[in-house]
């Protein structure tokens, strides 16, 4: 049908039917002005143009959404933008939509592109960046444009952590972990903002050109964690837990993290599936680890001791150290447990140091602790590294690309030698009886476990 040859009245539209293929029915009268049919009978107003010798088609809106007169009144409105003004609808709509885009507030860039693009990055610290992003950063900046951002505001969240860590400045006592507390929460923030604002000016977001976090003064500390459990802070850490009336699951969780010196993170989402007691390995999957490595954890005899008291507690479940309260084994093991929440170990060690009898640890000092005195005797840094599943081997596009070898008799002669040390550490009659390195070293040594 030519383009003149239809009546564009609703009773004429609404009953006509759609064929096998698209089809367009021009308005009379009005050139270019034209309704579309999908093969699923979808109607759509549109307008078809020529601007520099091309063809051009504009969506104008679908029907009966847009009424025919509605429709009709776009239509003349495009039509002189055309022909009368020498516009291009098209190009100016893009444009528009670009310019939208491109003007993105910070809560907008967060959610719509740096969220999904920590999410692509598969980064294990996501659930921590989009906390801090949600409580501190987003409350004070959120509503301005990326570009806007002032470095006065990047100060502002920054004093708003400190007070809220130590809300009473004049308080003397009790007060001194909070505002190192505050201080490390500051630097990680901006850390995070830093990065965040980074990934805006490489995508010239709202023309962004300057990093607002670089104009600050930061009132943040980075804490670089040093602490190592003694030969007799071991010895009293695992006696004394053997003893203090707390969660049995809990207790055993910290424990295992010390035998084996994995993150209790993953202690504490460890699943049986994962293990083959006869082969003494515990596997993690990559999607268990922290680097998103498979890693192979060989167990030594404290672990599989460990192992077979918790299965008591919690051996119908799916997590080998499941959340319950229960201080005594159950009748039967329990089911349907699900991991502790992630702070629930540190605070339960944080609450016993002084019956244990041991410094300001935590349990992930543990891995240093282990990787610590296993190289005091003799192990090589690689080993473990290696055993901690740490990636610095993995950096190189050799290790990365090329090396699938899981490192199995590196890893079991390092859990080798710590099982050794944890031996000739617990089976000590008392604290003060306790080996010191250079006994050990010379234990160690004359074992052959080295080679």
């Amino acid at each position: 049908m030519g383009e003149d040859g239809t009546k564009f009245i609703d009773t004429v539209i609404r009953n006509l039917k759609p064929e096998k293929k698209r089809q367009v029915l021009w308005c009379e009268g009005c050139p270019g002005f034209g309704l579309r049919i999908t093969p699923t009978g979808i109607k759509t107003f549109v307008f078809k143009y020529k601007k520099n010798g091309t063809s051009k088609w504009l969506t104008i809106g679908r029907y009966p959404e847009w009424s025919i007169r509605q429709a009709r009144i776009e239509y003349d409105k495009q039509y002189d933008a055309v022909y009368l003004h020498g516009k291009d609808p098209i190009s100016e709509r893009e444009e528009e939509k670009a310019r939208i885009e491109n003007e993105k507030t910070v809560e907008q860039y967060f959610r719509d592109v740096y969220a999904p693009h920590l999410e692509h990055k598969q980064l294990a610290s996501i659930k921590e960046i989009v906390r801090v992003f949600e409580k501190d950063i987003l409350p004070v900046i959120g509503e301005e444009h990326i570009q806007n951002v002032k470095p006065n505001q990047i100060h502002i969240i920054q004093k708003t952590i400190l007070e809220r860590a130590c809300p009473n400045s004049k308080e003397k006592t009790g007060n001194k972990r909070r505002k190192r507390d505050g201080r490390v929460g500051v630097s990680r923030t901006l850390s995070y903002l830093s990065t965040f604002f980074n990934h805006a000016i490489n995508k010239d977001v709202n023309g962004i050109v300057k990093n607002p976090v670089r104009g600050v003064d930061s009132l943040g500390e980075n804490r670089v964690r040093s602490e190592v459990l003694s030969f007799e802070e071991i010895w009293s850490f695992w006696h004394g837990m053997e003893k203090i009336p707390v969660p049995a699951v809990s207790k055993y969780a910290l424990m295992f993290c010390l035998a084996t010196m994995q993150r209790i993170g993953e202690v504490s989402c460890m699943q049986y599936r994962g293990l083959n007691i006869n082969e003494r390995i515990w596997q993690l999957e990559a999607d268990e680890t922290k680097n998103k490595t498979v890693h192979r954890v060989p167990l030594n005899s404290h672990a599989l001791a460990i192992l077979g008291r918790v299965k008591k507690y919690t051996g119908n479940s799916d997590y080998v150290f499941g959340s319950t309260r229960r201080i005594h084994p159950p009748q039967k093991p329990l089911s349907g447990l699900v991991p502790y929440s992630g702070s629930a170990h540190s605070r339960l060690l944080r609450a016993k140091r002084e019956l244990l009898s041991i410094g300001e640890v935590s349990p992930h000092d543990f891995r240093r602790t282990g990787a610590t005195w296993i190289t005091a005797v003799g192990v090589p840094d690689i080993y473990s590294a290696l055993l901690l599943n740490h990636k610095e081997h993995k950096k190189s596009v050799t290790g990365k690309n090329y090396i699938h070898y899981t490192y199995d008799a590196e890893k079991n002669i390092a859990m080798s030698v710590w099982g050794f040390i944890l031996d000739r550490v617990l089976e000590a009659p008392s604290r003060e009886a306790v080996p010191n390195l250079q006994q050990l070293r010379e234990l160690v040594r004359k074992s052959e476990i080295l080679g």
